[in-house]
């Protein structure tokens, strides 16, 4: 790969390939399966002609992806939702979020709604977006993400799975996220128990196959943060 040029919006010949906070993957061959890379993205621009001639991809750490390409080489498959080209002896695709990304955009390496990866992303993005597209995101609710679980201390099961982050609260049914409208105080009188980030996703594997009916001591036990 060559070295990232500098890069700047203001040119005149430059054109948007993907407007969108999105998914880069990298694979071995047109073939092959297995990504052998992936970046989260928030746009993807061509320089056409000059000294800066190619493809870029702004990525949240305030990074540039660069690729010495022919816009000729770009192609698109066939749902558009996805753009494909070949660089660096490797296959890549453009995409759009998917929940499953979630393993690894979020902390709890779980499926989480698109539009809060996207968030989780954009918030990890302010310095690539002022550096390179010139946005600059106001300092409003800091992001964060949490998982908790509440019971009842006279009930044997969870009442609620919750996942909550600055998009707002989820509960988990019929194995979905859905948003809910309740506030804290729905759950003022019930007891709390913080997620193990590392043990999320087995727990969401686990209380979907039981439709929802979990029990509270494997939720102290095994996934709750500092649980024996």
């Amino acid at each position: 790969m060559s070295q990232n040029p500098e890069f700047s919006l203001n040119s005149d010949t430059l054109g948007v390939v993907y407007k969108d906070t999105g998914v880069l993957e990298g694979y071995e061959s047109a073939e092959a399966e297995s990504v052998g890379e992936t970046h989260a993205i928030v746009g993807a621009y061509y320089e056409p002609s000059g000294e800066y001639k190619g493809l870029y991809f702004v990525l949240p750490e305030g990074e540039l992806k660069y690729f010495d390409i022919e816009a000729v080489k770009l192609g698109n498959q066939t749902n558009g939702a996805y753009i494909t080209f070949e660089a660096d002896s490797k296959f890549w695709i453009i995409r759009n979020l998917e929940e499953t990304d979630g393993a690894w955009v979020s902390k709890y390496k779980m499926e989480l709604p698109v539009e809060v990866l996207k968030q989780l992303i954009v918030g990890r993005s302010k310095p690539a977006l002022a550096k390179y597209l010139g946005v600059d995101i106001p300092d409003t609710i800091p992001e964060f993400e949490s998982l908790t679980a509440y019971f009842s201390e006279k009930s044997p099961s969870i009442f609620a799975l919750n996942y909550m982050s600055s998009q707002g609260i989820y509960t988990r049914l019929d194995y979905e996220w859905e948003k809910s409208e309740v506030s804290f105080d729905y759950y003022e009188d019930m007891a709390v128990a913080e997620i193990e980030p590392e043990k999320a996703s087995d727990l969401l594997e686990k209380f979907d196959d039981a439709d929802g009916i979990f029990p509270v001591k494997d939720v102290l036990k095994t996934y709750e943060v500092g649980g024996k």
